[in-house]
């Protein structure tokens, strides 16, 4: 909804972010110096989590031949780090690319909306990259209340799994058939199985 309200507006470059995520105060500096570095690209910050150290939000590089979904969390952290696709914490996204490609597609309500849209930019030619710093920190999500949680009924466990918060039927076939490769089909079925 926010996009079709400033799509008409002057700027050069859209952040988006969430808003649990706690940014330090060289956030801007670090992303826009990685912009001008690199004009055309989406830039997707790097945040680690504040008891592991570890980075959770930024990125992906795609898995295999046979499941390129089975998506492998970037991080390092390096100069010229490119993304196959990224987290939208923290991202910058240049107009002209959202003037081509439009912003998040309506298919996808929460989970994997970040993540096939930077597929979809990718697929387009356009380079994601990772900032070669950590800007801010974030925990991960609880899987309590997940599809992941222990000891759920296999009935409530698909029944969250399809809710709008993981990954609803229709969005995931959309996923899978359009950026789930050659064997997409089976890919998509192994999870219910």
């Amino acid at each position: 909804m926010g996009w079709e309200h400033i799509k008409h507006m002057l700027f050069d470059l859209l952040f988006v972010f969430n808003d649990d995520v706690n940014f330090y105060h060289h956030t801007f500096d670090t992303l826009l110096s990685t912009v001008k570095k690199n004009k055309n690209s989406l830039v997707s910050g790097a945040i680690y989590d504040p008891i592991t150290r570890e980075i959770n939000y930024g990125g992906f590089a795609l898995g295999n031949w046979f499941y390129p979904l089975r998506l492998k969390r970037n991080k390092e952290l390096k100069e010229n780090n490119l993304l196959d696709t990224c987290n939208m914490n923290a991202l910058i996204i240049p107009k002209s690319i959202l003037l081509e490609y439009g912003f998040l597609s309506p298919i996808f309500k929460h989970s994997t909306a970040d993540i096939e849209y930077g597929l979809r930019i990718r697929k387009a030619g356009h380079t994601i990259l990772m900032t070669s710093q950590v800007i801010g920190e974030c925990s991960r999500n609880s899987i309590k209340g997940t599809s992941a949680e222990a000891g759920i009924p296999f009935s409530e466990k698909l029944r969250r799994f399809n809710s709008i918060k993981e990954q609803p039927f229709l969005s995931r076939w959309s996923f899978y058939r359009n950026y789930g490769g050659l064997f997409w089909y089976l890919n998509f079925w192994i999870v219910y199985i």
